[in-house]
């Protein structure tokens, strides 16, 4: 019996962990105040009075009175806090200064952070307006100029220069030109909100200055503070790693070391995170984890005690946090590290959840808004995860004395290969296990699959260790002992190389990876709830393989299902959907047609085509849409389809439609599209006049432009202009329609249209007042950006009875055409988002 009571004892986790309750109190309160945002005094006095009422219930010893009290102000106090953290801002602040739309500023601040140069793109066929080098750092500004006064300010602004920027470093004051703006707001469905994560940070505007001679030095800083100091030892230790280390490997280096990841490039970054191994480019707690390791081994062998190896551990990682600016992934694997540390040192046990909570208390306790961020939710599901399931990994084996016996007698080289195998065994699993848990959250924010970081996680263990390892020794005897630095950065460069090779051979791996629509959030959230219940609650005890297979069972019941369903109700939609998004000086507009076919017309712009496609998907992706059945570009403007090859990987395309003009073009970037396009099977067609797309369920989609065999005199003349009918409605879209193209569009009978696309952007080109009259539409859409007044002039489209939409303005602007009785609804994302 005592056997059984002590195996028991092993296998479960501790009764009492009050802290988690903590834990969820705090979280529900900052939950309750960012969603329901009720006033500030209400949540003051509701924590007071509830502490009140929990000193005189502690007095007179009710208990459990006192607990309900106790949680109530927990509740309270987290909702007070976040209250404070996201809407407190002093009357002087900048962005009180501070518009969406850029305006020139003349500033004084303090460098926060030192320049970092940002990596040039690499060069590309469909990148209109090729960007060279830029140089981003943080200000802390000081005044703003007014007139000829100067007004005191506060609040931090992250900084982007045009060009390289040297000379400069933490604590200086200086003087700069620039374009002062709020934080971009998300225009589109699924967009990532710039402005609500600087708002996370506290920092609500963003500065752009056009050239590095526009910034003034006015005082250098004291660099004897210790941000200063920390700030020349992380310049001095990246030249340190560019001068020794090969260029292809030096980057990847500062970045998993010194957490200077500008200069990675983007497709390296892409890789990564096609691979499931972006983690290793964060800091995460996985690098931190193999520092701290390789310290506690110090105290494992016997060089210094066990208790010296933990102080000395804290000290290390809290100096290493320092030296990479506390980044929020080295901060929060900081914290749990030095929290098991202290709960060592105390006698408590490692990583349970009591600890686990105490750390997320930390966390929350600098930064509320680290709740909805997905790089605080995947650490601390990762440590979840490993502390959870470490009774299913690491069970206490009573082995028969004979067997204990031979084991013991076992020559050396055999019981390293035995330990070998069983430590890698264990974090493959725990690898995969870990994988499998976050899978719903990593799809639903990432939408991706990777599969082939089940592999390509555990073949990295050994490389990033060593690197991790001989990078800190490297940088700690490099600088004075040049000899012993390079060999030992030699080891250092070997590993960094090993990484890439095996991260670019996942990369090439045949259904590594795929794209997905995601999980819903509600599934997302129950999913979590489920795996707590299994793993982590002690009277389960649940068998290992059922745990797992339940996990795995939950997401093809409560994922898959929901996704065949939602494909099911789209194949018998009976409505129309137009949703015209914002992707600045360009076009996309998502056709989603009866019987669920859902066309592009248009995917470009003249920002770079990675982040048009990026934004475009993530529209895709929030309408729940994996598969297009026809891209229609209008005609051969980059800004017009710079984004169609990236989506042809994010998305299966049925088929693609285009002028005549354009699949007859060789030696342009519209060649080299057209050719992609036909190394991946995708049919490229040409449309012309008299052409009928789609037509079924009372919806045609009609050709009107180009007629066949027309030749013009430039691209723009030759645009596709389709017309939606459906429903009794008329929709309209012209691409950049104009000159002779335009003369013979208007020359067609005169049609009343309920919606229609300003041709060419809405420029002066497109003869406004012709093409209104011509059109008669109810409601206008202009794809373009929003400028300041005098660079822009709708006035010619602004007639009586029309509503003209600006998308760069009002954001993407959905229309849906339900039937004839019942009148149409139009919808703009940052009026009315859906």
């Amino acid at each position: 019996m005592a056997a059984i009571a002590e195996t028991k004892t092993g296998n479960s986790l501790p009764s009492r962990q009050p802290v988690i309750l903590v834990l969820c109190c705090l979280a529900f309160g900052i939950l309750f105040d960012r969603y329901r945002d009720p006033m500030w005094q209400l949540l003051l006095g509701a924590s007071l009075l509830s502490l009140v009422v929990w000193l005189i219930c502690f007095r007179i010893r009710l208990t459990r009175l006192a607990s309900c009290s106790i949680c109530i102000a927990t509740v309270a106090i987290g909702g007070l806090w976040h209250h404070v953290w996201w809407n407190a801002y002093s009357s002087g602040d900048l962005a009180m200064f501070a518009e969406d739309l850029e305006s020139p500023q003349r500033i004084r601040a303090v460098v926060q952070r030192e320049p970092r140069w940002l990596v040039a793109p690499a060069s590309d066929v469909f990148e209109s307006t090729p960007n060279g080098i830029r140089t981003r750092m943080v200000l802390r500004i000081e005044s703003l100029q007014q007139g000829s006064e100067w007004t005191r300010v506060s609040g931090s602004v992250p900084t982007f220069v045009d060009g390289q920027l040297s000379g400069f470093a933490v604590g200086d004051r200086i003087e700069a030109t620039g374009l002062l703006s709020l934080q971009r707001q998300a225009h589109n469905p699924g967009q990532f909100d710039l402005r609500d994560f600087g708002r996370s940070e506290r920092q609500f505007c963003s500065l752009r200055i056009l050239h590095p001679e526009a910034i003034t030095l006015l005082d250098r800083s004291h660099r004897w503070g210790i941000t200063p100091a920390f700030s020349q030892m992380r310049q001095r230790l990246d030249q340190l790693i560019w001068r020794t280390l090969s260029p292809t490997n030096a980057a990847l280096g500062s970045g998993i070391l010194l957490g200077i990841r500008e200069q990675l490039d983007e497709a390296e970054k892409a890789n990564y995170l096609m691979t499931g191994t972006i983690h290793l480019l964060a800091i995460s707690g996985l690098n931190v984890g193999i520092l701290a390791g390789g310290i506690l081994s110090l105290g494992a062998l016997g060089i210094v005690s066990r208790r010296s190896a933990l102080w000395l551990t804290i000290g290390i990682v809290t100096l290493y946090a320092g030296l990479v600016e506390f980044q929020p992934p080295v901060a929060r694997a900081a914290v749990l590290i030095v929290v098991w540390c202290c709960s060592k040192l105390g006698g408590r046990p490692g990583f349970s959840f009591n600890t686990l909570a105490v750390a997320a208390i930390i966390v929350l306790a600098d930064n509320p808004s680290q709740l909805f961020q997905v790089g605080a939710q995947l650490s601390f599901l990762a440590v979840a995860t490993m502390s959870a399931t470490h009774r299913y990994l690491y069970k206490p084996q009573r082995l028969d004395p004979l067997d204990e016996l031979l084991q013991r007698a076992r020559p050396i080289p055999l019981k390293f290969a035995h330990f070998t195998a069983t430590t890698i065994g264990r974090a493959v699993a725990m690898s995969g296990l870990i994988w499998l848990l976050a899978l719903p959250l990593v799809a639903y924010r990432f939408h991706i699959v990777a599969p082939i970081a089940l592999l390509a996680n555990p073949l990295l263990m050994i490389p990033i260790t060593v690197a991790m390892l001989s990078g800190i020794l490297f940088l700690l005897v490099g600088w004075w002992l040049p000899w012993a630095g390079v060999l030992i950065g030699a080891v250092f460069d070997g590993s960094l190389a090993s990484i890439q090779w095996i991260v670019n051979r996942s990369a090439e791996v045949p259904g590594g990876y795929w794209w997905t629509v995601g999980p819903s959030l509600g599934f997302v959230i129950c999913f979590c709830c489920l795996s707590l219940f299994l793993y982590a609650f002690p009277t389960t005890r649940m068998p290992a393989r059922w745990a797992v297979s339940l996990s795995a069972l939950a997401i093809a019941v409560g994922w898959l299902t929901p996704a065949m369903v939602e494909l099911q109700n789209q194949k018998q939609q009976r409505y129309m959907e137009m949703i015209f998004a914002d992707v600045g000086h360009g076009g996309c507009a998502l056709l989603k047609l009866p019987g669920g076919n859902h066309v592009l017309f248009d995917a470009g712009s003249t920002a770079s085509p990675g982040f048009t496609a990026r934004t475009i998907a993530a529209m895709l992706w929030r309408e729940q849409v994996s598969h297009l059945d026809a891209i229609i570009i209008s005609h051969a403007d980059l800004d017009h389809y710079n984004a169609v090859d990236r989506l042809t990987e994010f998305f299966s395309v049925g088929a693609v439609y285009s002028p005549a003009a354009m699949v007859e073009q060789t030696n342009s970037p519209a060649g080299e599209l057209i050719a992609r396009l036909g190394k991946r099977r995708i049919p490229v067609r040409v449309a012309a006049a008299e052409q009928s797309l789609f037509g079924q369920d009372g919806l045609e989609l009609a050709i009107l432009h180009p007629k066949s065999g027309a030749v013009f005199s430039n691209d723009n003349a030759g645009s596709i202009v389709c017309e939606l009918a459906f429903a009794g409605q008329r929709i309209l879209l012209t691409g950049d329609v104009e000159r002779e193209g335009l003369d013979a569009i208007l020359a067609q009978p005169v049609r009343r249209r309920l919606l229609a696309v300003a041709p060419h952007h809405g420029s002066k080109n497109s003869d406004p007042a012709r093409f209104m009259s011509w059109c008669q539409a109810a409601h206008l859409v202009v794809c373009d950006d929003w400028k300041p007044p005098g660079e822009q002039d709708l006035s010619g489209f602004m007639l009586p009875g029309t509503q003209v939409y600006l998308t760069g303005r009002d954001g993407a602007v959905r229309l849906c055409v339900v039937a004839s009785h019942l009148p149409p609804e139009i919808r703009t994302w940052k009026a009315q988002p859906w």
